[in-house]
């Protein structure tokens, strides 16, 4: 899920986006992403694995449901941040389970 939903959540997000609010998305995404992740990097210090990857999944779906509600385009940025630093949450345990040899044993 995580692989398959990585381009279709921020294109869906970003659809809606115009071209006075792609601004927004320059300057919060990133910062919101960098943010991001030192908060996921400080989490997985102190969360099991599986817990921590299983929150990042389900974190997914919030940026999915944000075209049906009301949002501004800060929220979105932000969402679209947390959710994308958080891929390299799934990258770093992904590597670090194929160096051991066993992924089930990490998770």
């Amino acid at each position: 899920l995580c692989y398959m939903s990585g381009p279709l959540i921020p294109a869906i997000t970003l659809a809606n986006v115009s071209a006075a609010d792609a601004e927004v998305f320059a300057v919060v995404r990133p910062l919101a992403q960098a943010a991001a992740l030192v908060l996921w990097t400080i989490s997985a210090c102190f969360v099991a694995p599986n817990l921590l990857m299983a929150a990042a999944l389900l974190l997914r779906f919030v940026p999915l449901l944000l075209p049906f509600f009301g949002h501004t385009q800060v929220l979105a940025a932000v969402t679209l941040g947390i959710v994308g630093a958080s891929d390299y949450l799934f990258l770093y345990y992904s590597f670090m389970g194929s160096s051991v040899g066993d992924v089930a044993t990490l998770a």
